[in-house]
């Protein structure tokens, strides 16, 4: 993907808008004839603990769809951060300030963590969905580190650092050994790419960036040493082990990201995190790049597929997770707009602010490396001290290459929401457009 090419910035404002129109603002109390209001005939809450709903994004559009969903809410705020960073336009600012408002007021956890949802029907009187999953944290931890540089409130920084806290401390999403492991021990790469954007956008000089470190320094032993065996290329989904023989794309796209993440911590360490059999070059060490080219590859890369990527991760972790799954009981107004018009070429970001000073204690290490034999890692030393505070869309009967994004969109979260969707079939064709090279 080329970087500064207009059509994927296109792209992804085609995306935003199609999600704006599944996200609740305060036109939708008064006026009738929204996308939101002309899908959904039952009668929004406007309030739930005196506190407004507007912010919130439903997955789908239908009456069958009641629940304001962290799933994409939190992947609604992220796009939205990285399209106000790249294009410094208000409109997505806000819309990410607004989708904050909603998860800070109805779905933080009394521990600070980003809970699955809660009912928009008034007939369920504000019904909370309880559950707690760490990709949601994640990427409202990854969408709060691009809010704190767009932004001047010392609250995003302070709330970023105590999810931070949270999600890196609560025994539901880790073992013992400080290794990722939740829902049949598991390893989430959400939550590990989130706190890979921290730390590329934090001072060096931070305990934050060195809290980050060591954590991330435990996956990345954890995936190398224990999740694969015998120089094997192939991951199990248990960072903790045991290895696998059998390739699974879950699996390696979760263990691919572990990978990335320790790049930049190598890249500025005295004592460089090495694999367990590297490979011996002639050749001379690659030139350093800079963090600058670290955040242009995450923001502009990463927007064009940020939406269909969120689409495929729910309907991944409902797949993979199906067999754990626990029972569903438990004021500003952006409008509906497409900030970003055909063609327009791409902005520059805004200077990202210092953070303040972090809340973390982190204490030395004696060991980084997790010890592989028995299949337990090495106990981390750190810790840290937190401040507490389905329906399915019809498709078009025309031919797919005469649809519009917002349409495919909609198709393809269709199939996934009600597991329509194969591993062996591929995705729908797109609207040829002209892409620039690198």
């Amino acid at each position: 993907m080329a970087y500064n090419d207009s059509d994927f910035l296109v792209m992804a404002g085609e995306f935003w808008a199609c999600a704006n129109n599944y996200t609740v603002s305060d036109r939708d109390f008064v006026d009738a004839t929204t996308p939101i209001r002309t899908t959904k005939s039952f009668s929004l809450s406007q309030m739930c603990s005196d506190l407004s709903m507007g912010g919130g994004t439903f997955e789908l559009k239908g009456d069958e769809v009641t629940a304001l969903t962290a799933d994409a809410t939190s992947i609604f705020f992220l796009l939205s951060a990285y399209l106000g960073e790249v294009t410094s336009n208000q409109i997505y600012i806000d819309a990410a300030k607004r989708s904050l408002g909603f998860i800070r007021t109805q779905l933080l956890s009394r521990q600070g963590l980003v809970m699955r949802g809660i009912y928009a029907d008034q007939n369920r009187s504000c019904e909370t969905l309880f559950d707690t999953y760490p990709y949601n944290t994640g990427f409202t931890i990854e969408a709060l580190s691009i809010l704190t540089g767009l932004s001047d409130e010392e609250s995003d920084q302070e709330q970023m650092e105590r999810t931070i806290a949270e999600a890196t401390n609560t025994g539901g999403w880790q073992n013992g050994n400080g290794v990722v492991s939740w829902r049949g021990g598991y390893g989430d790469p959400h939550l590990i790419r989130a706190l890979s954007t921290v730390y590329v956008r934090t001072p060096r000089t931070s305990e934050l960036s060195a809290y980050i470190k060591s954590y991330l320094g435990v996956q990345f032993n954890a995936v190398t040493e224990l999740a694969t065996s015998g120089g094997s290329s192939i991951y199990g989904g248990q960072w903790n082990g045991p290895p696998v023989d059998k390739f699974e794309a879950d699996n390696q796209t979760a263990a691919v990201q572990v990978l990335l993440a320790a790049i930049p911590l190598s890249e500025e360490s005295t004592s460089p995190i090495t694999p367990v059999n590297p490979v011996e070059s002639d050749s001379p060490p690659p030139k350093k790049p800079s963090a600058a080219g670290a955040i242009a590859g995450g923001v502009v890369g990463g927007l064009t597929v940020l939406m269909m990527i969120g689409i495929a991760v729910i309907f991944i972790r409902r797949r993979r997770y199906r067999r754990y799954e626990p029972p569903m009981v438990s004021t500003f107004d952006v409008g509906h707009v497409q900030p970003i018009p055909p063609r327009q070429s791409v902005g520059k970001g805004r200077k990202n602010s210092a953070p303040t000073t972090p809340i973390y204690h982190v204490k030395e290490r004696t060991s980084q490396r997790p010890t592989p034999s028995g299949g337990e890692a090495s106990t981390p030393a750190f810790q840290a001290t937190p401040v507490r505070s389905s329906t399915y869309v019809a498709e078009p009967e025309r031919p797919v290459n005469q649809m519009t994004t917002a349409e495919l969109v909609q198709v393809l979260n269709g199939r996934l929401q009600t597991g329509q969707w194969s591993e062996e079939e591929l995705p729908p064709e797109y609207p040829q457009s002209h892409v620039g090279s690198a």
